[in-house]
């Protein structure tokens, strides 16, 4: 032990204080720790029993490639779902007031649209202004909705190939209240932006996020539901389930689609 602790005893060599003198106005060990950043060295911190410890930077930081991955990167669409949750758990006080207009398909989409940009705004939830918006969107949403719709429709006659061309266009028919309310776009760039949303290189994260994951907690549910039938004989546990399967389907993926496409865009997330 006392050989390793020796070993880190330095000197400053004649070259280092000569250099160290024309830096002026500090003493050896600033002079020393100076010349040791240029030089690309490791560092050195002063010991109060006169030893000078030598670190590395990645030692105390870590280098970027050795941090441990985070859930929001390494499971980027389980994350949306989390924050989709979190969204509704937080806000459940303001948003028991318009729950009902939460379960109307279209309306639900470019309703979490409008409240979620107000969260970003940091300007907490107004409920009342964001069923306003909401409403003055919804033809113009409406509208581009059945567009894809239409599209969507025609493609799944074509085998195969119109499948693939599906999938894009249920991304298509996601994004378009997020294009509308964040962009303010006229419909036809709404069109186009729409498309480039589906062919962006996270197409796959939202692929998973917008089809996979919905369908996976809703079979899963599905299954919860039955188990707990065999023990439970109550409406109670029906009534909860058809909660479920109703937050998963309208409210929690209106949430998750503009929160998928906070996560394209690069937003920042609060």
């Amino acid at each position: 032990m006392m050989g390793l602790v020796v070993s880190v005893i330095t000197i400053p060599s004649d070259n280092l204080r000569r250099r160290g003198r024309e830096e002026g106005g500090c003493d050896d060990r600033e002079r020393i720790a100076v010349l040791s950043a240029r030089r690309g060295c490791r560092s050195k911190i002063p010991h109060p029993f006169g030893l000078t410890l030598q670190y590395h930077e990645d030692d105390l930081v870590g280098s970027a490639s050795m941090q441990p991955p985070t859930n929001d990167v390494t499971y980027p669409s389980l994350a949306v779902w989390k924050r989709a949750l979190l969204f509704h758990l937080h806000n459940w006080n303001n948003l028991l007031l318009i729950s009902p207009l939460l379960l109307l398909p279209v309306v639900t989409d470019v309703l979490h649209t409008v409240l979620i940009r107000q969260t970003l705004e940091r300007k907490g939830l107004v409920v009342g202004s964001a069923v306003l918006q909401a409403f003055r969107a919804l033809p113009a949403l409406i509208a581009l909705k059945f567009y894809f719709w239409c599209q969507g429709l025609l493609w799944s006659f074509v085998p195969l190939y119109g499948w693939i061309k599906d999938i894009d266009i249920r991304i298509c028919w996601a994004m378009a209240s997020n294009v509308l309310v964040f962009e303010r776009a006229s419909t036809t760039n709404c069109r186009r932006r729409c498309w480039e949303l589906a062919q962006h290189p996270q197409k796959g994260m939202a692929i998973r996020t917008l089809i996979t994951v919905p369908a996976i907690l809703v079979a899963s549910s599905l299954v919860a539901f039955s188990i707990i039938s065999l023990f439970i004989e109550s409406k109670l546990v029906f009534w909860i389930w058809i909660v479920v399967v109703l937050w998963v389907l309208l409210a929690g993926s209106a949430a998750a689609n503009t929160y998928t496409y906070l996560r394209i865009e690069n937003r920042n997330l609060k």
